[in-house]
């Protein structure tokens, strides 16, 4: 028997129905979009399709933009995913002559106007939407960053920011963000007296127009600034003060963590003597100046007597010098090496070498090279006696943190870094309890926190907010409650109590993390963030929220 024509009709549309419903849902960008690397050298797969497993038609380097079409959405592995299909470039046979992105290479949010230290995995390895009026600004200030010639382009803030992202190693970034300051600053307010710093000698190879801009200012004094075509450049001045917040951060974790970097002077010494930022070893010394005793010879400004006394005056592009008694000597570098009792710190002049000699370890170095080697030996080993040492909370948990956790100095954050393990449970929870915010109820296995009350920003409110210790686990026991107009109080709270497990005895327990700095100080400032992993009910961002307040 046939089957009638109308049947056979109907099979082929729903089979074209489903086949349409299992393919991406694809979603046309409004206006003319491109996708830009800020990182030239990125090489990006393009797919054939989107699919749990594509096939790639070809590679293509991050140099030039492409034309973004729009984005196809579809559910691979029962999640929604999201591909940019793109015009693929020429050299890269794609079936109709467009390809895919995968999500994790691309990127839609918008471009920051702020330079952030910590940039995780930053934009090395993506490509960025923008409207594709943008497209050829953005490259050009990409371009004229990674590799500068005699055409300035306009140095909009956000792509400035974006090539910054897309350094992966912190020296370079930091390095990048250091001469784009110091060049807006010699741009902003040129005079015949800037230039002559030798710490600029770098800058004026690299950026021929700041070259020319010392021709006009110091080597042809007669020569008018209106007659270079420089002069028709705007400054954006609106750059130098997020240059100058991230600037600071980014000293203070240097120079915080500076003496971190080796475990001894030797190696210290190596650190400082390849620290190439624009500064950055003059605000080393000076910081070793601070609170310490150095037997000082050489060329001195006044008398090379009590150390003490001298004072470093640094003014970026017109130089840096040594200050005592009203007198002064330019400083054109300095060196360190390795001495008894830190580094010894060799400062070159005009008329020969400034000698610092450390007679004793410097407070500032003491935290690192030698001397956190000699600190952490100096805590008890055994955590009864640590504990027992100290009164209140925040000593005692550095010290724990160094002598018990795992971890040390972490060079990207600059901070400070210790897991508790979970064979420490028993004694954390015994440090816990030492806190003067911790009250104790019962035998001491239950109680609140002053100040706590269960309550994350923008969560459901808490109500009976306790901590509790049943059987090896640390918990926190709550209400939870709901907004209520009937109810007299205006909320409404659950008849039974929920509990949130932060730290038990088969998990490791948390992080203390703090400014290297803070060893120095008997009540240092402490973060402390939950790790509590592998049970239910885990929420680490109260349990943070808890700890916080512990340690506060």
């Amino acid at each position: 028997m046939r089957t009638p024509l109308s049947e056979i009709r109907a099979i082929i549309l729903s089979t074209a129905v489903a086949l349409v419903a299992c393919g991406p849902k694809f979603e046309p960008f409004a206006n003319p979009m491109m996708a830009v690397a800020f990182a030239p050298d990125a090489e990006f797969e393009i797919l054939a399709d989107v699919d749990a497993k594509p096939e790639v038609v070809g590679k293509m380097k991050g140099k030039a933009a492409v034309k973004a079409l729009g984005l196809a959405r579809k559910k691979i592995d029962g999640r929604e995913q999201s591909y940019l299909k793109i015009e693929c470039p020429a050299e890269i046979k794609c079936e109709d002559g467009v390809g895919y992105l995968p999500p994790e290479r691309f990127s839609q949010a918008p471009l920051p106007e702020e330079f952030p230290i910590d940039i995780g995995e930053g934009l090395a390895q993506m490509m960025v939407i923008l409207p594709a009026a943008d497209a050829e600004a953005a490259l050009k200030v990409r371009d004229w960053l990674l590799k500068p010639s005699n055409t300035q382009p306009a140095l909009e803030t956000r792509f400035v920011v974006a090539t910054y992202l897309s350094i992966k190693e912190q020296p370079a970034r930091m390095g990048l963000l250091y001469e784009v300051y110091l060049f807006l600053k010699a741009f902003d307010s040129p005079d015949r007296h800037a230039f002559k710093d030798p710490r600029l000698a770098p800058l004026l190879k690299k950026y021929r127009s700041l070259a020319e801009l010392k021709k006009i200012f110091v080597d042809q004094e007669g020569r008018s600034w209106e007659v270079s075509p420089l002069f028709q450049w705007k400054v954006p001045t609106q750059m130098l003060p997020p240059l100058e917040k991230a600037m600071a951060e980014y000293e203070k974790n240097l120079l915080s963590g500076f003496p971190l970097r080796s475990t001894s002077w030797k190696g210290l010494a190596q650190e400082f003597n390849k620290e190439n930022t624009p500064y950055i070893r003059e605000k080393i010394f000076q910081k070793s100046l601070e609170r310490a005793n150095f037997a000082v010879e050489g060329n001195c400004p006044g008398d090379c007597l009590q150390s003490q006394s001298f004072q470093i005056a640094m003014q970026p592009l017109y130089g840096v010098s040594l200050q005592k008694s009203g007198q002064t000597v330019e400083i054109q570098s300095i060196a360190a090496e390795a001495g008894t009792e830190g580094l010894i710190f060799k400062l070159k002049t005009a008329d020969g070498e400034i000698r610092f000699e450390p007679v004793e370890t410097p407070v500032y170095l003491s935290i690192g090279g030698p001397g956190l080697r000699n600190r952490v030996a100096q805590i008890p080993g055994k955590w009864q006696d640590l504990l027992a040492r100290y009164e209140g909370f925040k000593r005692p948990a550095l010290e724990f943190a160094m002598k018990f956790g795992e971890g040390g100095y972490d060079a990207e954050s600059g901070l400070m870094k210790y897991t508790i393990p979970k064979s420490m449970y028993w004694p954390f929870f015994e440090l816990f309890r030492k806190s003067p915010h911790v009250q104790k109820t019962g035998q001491g296995y239950t109680g609140t926190v002053d100040g706590f009350d269960c309550y994350v920003p923008g969560r459901d409110m808490h109500d009976q907010c306790s901590w509790v210790q049943p059987k090896g686990y640390l918990n926190l026991r709550f209400l939870v409650c709901y907004h209520s107009d009937q109810a007299s109080s205006g909320k409404e709270c659950d008849k039974d109590f929920k509990e949130v497990t932060c730290a038990y005895t088969d998990s490791a327990i948390a992080e203390i993390s703090f400014q290297p700095e803070q060893i120095l100080h008997d009540q240092p400032e402490l973060q402390i963030k939950a790790l509590v992993s592998g049970t239910e009910g885990a929420d680490p961002e109260l349990c943070t929220a808890f700890f916080t307040a512990v340690a506060r």
